[in-house]
């Protein structure tokens, strides 16, 4: 009998007699028994042989066993992702550097340009024709490119049918100016390069004498007749005088000299011609005039 009233600990009652607990068999512990060695026999020496010769393991190193720290073992995991990475860093810019430049080098000819530029219709078919007209490009052009590919020295200047090239372009279409600037190795002047030469046409008022130029060059390079329909508007301009040193600007103009004349009102509308053709795609300003209001016989 065991006595609990104990908190200390567990007692036998007097007269109790211990016994010992037998396990079930399924509850034993299973104790498998090992074999014994197998006896293997050592080979005799020869009877010729006068010496032994015993031989020592020399010990390792104690470091030679010791695990690699978690520390050392992060950053040579590290190292190792970061130079696959570079790997493929540099295939790709590889494969990117190679198809810039045959991408930058496979137009050879100004109508390989003309082409390119009709596929992604980025100009109509009259604009594709007058540009077309634009002859003499073709070596500046290339020699321009290559010297950007090759990455040296650009030209300061442009040849005056390179500047007729870019002009004519810009003047049909800006975006694909901008497509063709950006794409072919920069081989035509910046925007603001067109806007700077843009100012040394005469834009007085009247009718302008380029586009009577730009006007006889259509009809010169078109095999068909052209009919054209004559539009006039008058747009508000706000009353404004300004002296640029020779001459006196934001008077009434109507196309005739008054650069002495600084008597004139304010004009306060601009009295614009426009061309636009009936038979094909193209309108064409041909001047303007400041007025201070016409009457309609004055428009006839």
């Amino acid at each position: 009998m065991i006595d609990r009233t104990s908190l200390v600990c567990v007692r036998l009652r007097e007269g109790a007699v211990p016994s010992i607990f037998k396990f079930p068999p399924h509850l034993k512990k299973v104790i498998k028994e090992r074999k014994p060695p197998f006896q293997r026999e050592l080979a005799q020496p020869s009877a010729s042989s006068t010496h032994q010769v015993e031989l020592q393991e020399i010990p390792d190193s104690p470091t030679d066993n010791i695990a690699e720290s978690p520390t050392k073992l992060f950053y040579k995991r590290k190292v190792e992702e970061l130079d696959d990475l570079v790997q493929i860093k540099n295939s790709k810019i590889k494969v990117l550097q190679q198809k810039v430049r045959r991408y930058k080098t496979k137009i050879n000819t100004l109508q390989d340009l003309i082409s390119d530029l009709k596929d992604k219709n980025f100009m109509d078919e009259d604009s594709i024709q007058i540009l077309s007209t634009v002859s003499e490009v073709n070596k500046e052009f290339l020699n321009r490119q290559l010297a950007s590919v090759k990455a040296t020295t650009l030209p300061s200047t442009f040849s005056p049918e390179l500047r007729s090239f870019a002009l004519t372009l810009h003047f049909y279409s800006p975006r694909a100016y901008e497509y063709v600037r950006s794409t072919f190795a920069l081989s035509l002047p910046h925007q603001r390069t067109l806007y700077r030469w843009y100012e040394h046409i005469d834009g007085a008022p009247g009718f302008t004498k380029e586009a009577i130029d730009a006007l006889k060059l259509k009809i010169k390079n078109t095999s068909f007749p052209l009919f054209f329909s004559l539009i006039m508007d008058e747009m508000s301009i706000r009353q404004h005088a300004e002296f640029d040193g020779k001459e006196t600007h934001g008077l009434i103009n109507l196309g005739f000299d008054h650069s002495d004349d600084d008597s004139l009102p304010l004009a306060k509308d601009a009295f614009i011609l426009l061309l636009v053709c009936i038979n094909a795609h193209f309108k064409l300003p041909v001047g303007y005039f400041l007025c201070n209001g016409l009457s309609s016989n004055q428009k006839q």
